[in-house]
């Protein structure tokens, strides 16, 4: 019998394959399982919805039927993890067996045939796999199985911290103010649409690791209902979810990290609803918690520089630039529409009838509106220079010493010559300049020399920020988020531009 690669039983040996367990269409567990009528080809339903051949075979797609007995199967697959889990030492995956003609387990396979993600530990509980499997349907398209797996995760929490709050942990934060509440409208809407909040809640006042679980959780299900297209559910979600972690706000780098997550999807999605202030405040609301964590990363920071970047201070500043731009996002949608009405104003009265002038008292009559632009033009450039403050903030962030290495990396800022082509570029600028200047290089270039001697190859490590092993030596993860920030500072940086044009 093979053992399941997730720890039930010792280490296993998933290669990422799919199995007849698996939807080719989004490469996850499936769910709500059906048979194309003619080629017999099984998909969720959700995926092979908008199809009208077969993916697989090209065959027309007359209908399809549910998979009773296969969806069967699936739930007790996962009904065997859980009990399994639940005993860990010495479980068997239930499904990889011969009997069910699964070369490895079916939800060890899933969690590690997504590009990029690495091999789960066999120290996963249940919410963690449920998690993943949910994670994979929503990368894969389907946000239907996702929701049903982030129900079977939320539930499990609440059933494993008993239902029940512990007083003492949920009173503590409140009695020492650790940062605003959510407000009680959003989290009675969020009572009145969710039926399960307030049991939530109370899992989430027994530990900051519940409550941070449980508020990326709810997170993940107001992905799917925007996907899906319910912004109203999607809504209440993150308010549920703000309602979890806010007690926990100062006591957890976990929740913190979840609750400034929810406030910028919050503030995504009253962006998109051209809620502009609303956006802004939950944009600002996240950026003072990132804030707050980044002060906290840069003691730990000046230790990391002199060996390598720690990935949790790496992390937090790229949240903390992540947080700089949302904010400076929000304002351009405020600043440009104003500048272009400006830009308009001064048009007008650069018309050679506005200069021609009118009567007196037309031109008395004009003074107030001219104040009034005046003033307008004020508004505009203070904005202006507000969203200059933030890229700035957001420039220095993503250039702290910490982050040199995933800079150089990321082709951000130039990588420090070698000290040999250093020196011959010295020579040269020596052999330019002549006579006295020539010596004066020299010396200069000779005790630069010296110095490099006696930092030796250490000093090219420090450089790096890798420990001598170069650019591969770090996270390829982290690397890759460091240049979608980048990017995104650039592009911004560039719309600035265009605005004091």
């Amino acid at each position: 019998m093979a053992t399941c690669p997730l720890g039930f039983g010792g280490p296993g040996a998933a290669k990422g394959e799919l199995s007849s367990y698996h939807c080719v269409l989004c490469r996850g567990l499936l769910h709500d399982p059906v048979v194309a009528d003619r080629c017999r080809h099984v998909f969720c339903s959700f995926c092979i919805r908008r199809f009208r051949d077969c993916p697989v075979c090209g065959a027309d797609i007359e209908g399809t039927s549910p998979d009773t007995a296969l969806a069967s199967t699936i739930g007790k697959i996962l009904l065997g993890h859980a009990k399994l889990l639940a005993k860990q030492a010495g479980a068997v995956c239930p499904v990889a067996s011969a009997a069910t003609g699964a070369a490895t387990c079916p939800v060890a396979s899933v969690a590690t045939s997504s590009a990029g993600s690495a091999p789960p530990g066999p120290d996963l509980d249940v919410p963690s796999v449920l998690l993943h499997l949910a994670l994979q349907s929503l990368a894969g398209g389907n946000p239907e199985a996702a929701l049903a797996r982030l129900g079977m995760c939320a539930d499990t929490l609440c059933s494993s911290s008993g239902g029940s709050s512990q007083p003492e942990a949920v009173a503590a934060p409140a009695a020492e103010g650790k940062g605003p509440q959510p407000p009680e409208a959003t989290v009675a809407a969020a009572g009145a649409a969710d039926p399960a909040f307030d049991r939530h809640v109370a899992a989430a006042a027994a530990s900051a690791d519940n409550a941070s679980r449980l508020g990326a959780i709810l997170g993940c299900k107001a992905d799917c209902y925007r996907r899906l297209g319910d912004a109203a559910a999607a809504r209440s979600h993150l308010a549920a979810s703000l309602a979890c972690l806010a007690p926990w706000r100062g006591r957890s780098r976990e929740a913190d990290s979840a609750l400034s997550v929810t406030h910028n999807k919050l503030g995504d999605m009253l962006l998109l609803a051209e809620r502009l202030t609303e956006a802004r405040e939950q944009y600002e609301r996240a950026l003072e918690i990132r804030r707050a964590a980044a002060a906290g990363a840069g003691a730990a920071g000046e230790a990391a520089t002199r060996e390598a970047a720690a990935a949790e201070v790496v992390q937090d500043l790229c949240d903390l630039a992540v947080s700089l731009c949302k904010v400076a996002d929000v304002g351009f949608a405020v600043s440009e529409p104003e500048v272009q009405r400006e830009g308009e104003g001064e048009a007008a009265c650069s018309t050679p009838a506005a200069a021609a002038g009118g009567s007196v008292s037309e031109s008395a009559a004009g003074r107030p509106h001219g104040e009034q632009q005046q003033q307008e033009q004020e508004q505009g450039k203070q904005g202006v220079r507000r969203l200059s403050d933030l890229l700035t903030e957001a420039r220095g962030v993503l250039l702290r010493p910490e982050m040199l290495p995933y800079a150089r990396a990321c082709g951000s800022v130039a990588a420090p010559p070698p000290p040999g082509e250093a020196s011959e570029r010295r020579r040269d600028a020596a052999d330019a300049a002549g006579g006295e200047s020539q010596s004066e290089a020299e010396a200069v270039g000779g005790s630069k020399r010296e110095a490099q001697g006696r930092g030796g190859e250490g000093a090219g490590r420090e450089a790096r920020g890798d420990g001598g092993g170069g650019p591969e030596g770090l996270d390829p993860r982290l690397v890759a988020r460091y240049g979608k920030v980048w990017g995104a500072l650039e592009q911004l940086t560039a719309r600035l531009n265009d605005l004091r044009v």
